[in-house]
């Protein structure tokens, strides 16, 4: 490492004691085994072209209010740069904080924000180092130090350094700094927190922290600053699964090499958002950087939530005392049975006796019974109709219904003879007489057509041979189910 890199390395981490010093002075009073201090970062990489920028948060966990007198900034050993500098205050003329940044040059800037601290203000410090050897800057507080800090306090730093525009020194350093908080018999140290100071080029990656699940995709920036003006620059990136999962909700991407050409200072990288009907939590997935023949990997990855856009409703369907001719008028998105059904009516106040489903090839019914839970526990289906006896009804006389709304039309299979189904979508509006010519036009033929009356526990039955005898309108929300009479099946009828 050249005399120039250790410099601005030397530079930034006076910077930061200087920082540090603003955010963790060691405390006079109130300061036992309860207490402790945790310091935040950006922990990373940090570089835009050479400007390092290093920002932080300091947080207090205290078990009454205290002052803040001195502060030592330390490195855990191992670091890049060994640092254990501590920094006094300077009461003379108020308080201050001496910068020592002698035979350096460049800019540094320090903003500190002091929230929940007594005469706390925000404070802005621009130290040139060709101008100001030794720069200081004011704390609020005056010589008595920081008042009343509590847990309810934070300090909020920034930290940026240019380096003069003549700089040519490359490097990446690594260090993990701490704090220590002092008073006269005892010694509180912060967590940890790890950086990187990265002088020279560096290849970073960004991308959308949200993308909506209806997006067809999310579009990633590849970046390289300073630009190479004669290197091809090669990197290698891949996605990598969070709580979404490649294949499912997103297209993964296995390790890809993109191609920057001399001059070239970005290129994007293109994941496909995949849209499915399934109502889930918002989920995540990251884009990661692999590696580079070109300057310094920034390895922080680009993660992004996809937000669901499936909307639950809920639909009540009406229930009487006995049974009810129902279908299923949502997309429960996951296997629903008929035991789960019956869980549904129980926390609505009611009570299932039994299921009855329709087995067209066999015309004969299916029965799940609550009393034997374990047989025949069929999962539910769009697109067909169940019987469901109730001895208690349910809250408000409806089964109240939630899932994700249904958007197009469920395909029937009929089956010559009786079929049990229901329509909980369809873009035509149908009574008994039209929906047997709708059927007559995928090929079938309709004999009746059975509703059910609830309330008199009985069928309505529509005849074909007698078209014009209660002819009803059919639901197609998917409430209600049907007995559907062929003498000619159909195949795939699509209401």
């Amino acid at each position: 490492m050249d005399k120039k890199s250790l410099t601005y390395s030397a530079l930034l981490l006076l910077g930061l004691v200087f920082v540090s010093v603003l955010l963790n002075r060691g405390i006079i009073q109130g300061l036992d085994s309860n207490a402790h201090v945790k310091l935040n970062t950006d922990q990373g990489t940090y570089s835009q072209g050479g400007v390092i920028v290093f920002t932080g948060e300091l947080e207090f966990s205290l078990n009454e209010v205290v002052d803040i007198k001195s502060v030592n900034l330390k490195n855990l050993s191992g670091s890049s740069i060994p640092l254990d500098v501590a920094l006094p205050l300077i009461p003379t003329s108020g308080l201050f904080l001496n910068i020592p940044i002698a035979n350096a040059s460049g800019t540094l800037v320090v903003k500190v924000d002091f929230i929940g601290i007594s005469g706390g203000t925000s404070t802005g410090t621009t130290i040139p180092g060709t101008t100001i050897p030794n720069g200081t800057l004011p704390l609020p507080g005056g010589s008595d130090g920081l008042k009343g800090v509590t847990s309810a306090s934070k300090i909020i730093f920034t930290v940026k350094w240019t380096p003069p525009n003549d700089s040519t020194a490359l490097g990446s350093y690594t260090s993990q700094l701490f704090v220590e908080l002092k008073d006269a018999t005892s010694t509180l140290q912060s967590s940890v927190v790890s950086y990187k100071i990265i002088t020279g080029p560096v290849v970073s990656i960004s991308g959308p922290t949200t993308v909506n699940e209806a997006s067809s995709s999310a579009t990633y920036i590849i970046k390289v600053s300073p630009v190479s003006t004669s290197t091809t620059v090669l990197v290698e990136y891949k996605t990598v699964d969070g709580t979404a999962v490649a294949g499912q909700d997103f297209t993964g991407h296995a390790t890809t090499t993109k191609v920057l050409n001399a001059g070239q200072a970005t290129t994007s990288v293109t994941v496909l958002i995949i849209n499915d009907s399934n109502k889930e939590s918002d989920e995540t997935f990251s884009v990661v950087l692999v590696s580079t023949n070109f300057g310094t990997l920034d390895t922080r990855p680009a993660v992004t939530t996809i937000i669901d856009d499936d909307v639950t409703v809920t639909i009540d369907v009406p229930i009487s005392l006995g049974f009810n001719l129902v279908g299923i008028p949502v997309d429960f998105g996951t296997t629903t049975r008929y035991s789960d059904i019956a869980a549904q009516f129980s926390a609505q106040g009611g009570a299932v006796t039994s299921i009855l489903a329709w087995n067209a090839s066999g015309q004969q019914f299916i029965p799940w019974s609550a009393s034997v839970p374990t047989t025949d526990n069929n999962a539910v289906e769009l697109g067909q109709g169940y019987f469901v006896q109730v001895s208690i009804v349910p809250t408000g006389d409806v089964w109240k219904v939630t899932g994700t709304p249904v958007t197009a039309s469920v395909p029937l299979n009929l089956a010559v003879g009786f079929n049990l189904i229901s329509i909980p979508f369809s873009s035509t509006t149908y009574v008994n007489s039209t929906l047997a010519s709708a059927i007559s036009s995928a090929g079938g033929a309709v004999t009746s057509i059975l509703a059910w009356d609830a309330s008199g526990q009985q069928f309505i039955p529509w005849s074909a041979s007698v078209p014009n005898t209660d002819d009803n309108p059919v639901d197609t929300t998917g409430k209600a189910g049907y007995f559907i009479q062929t003498s000619t099946g159909a195949s795939n009828f699509t209401p």
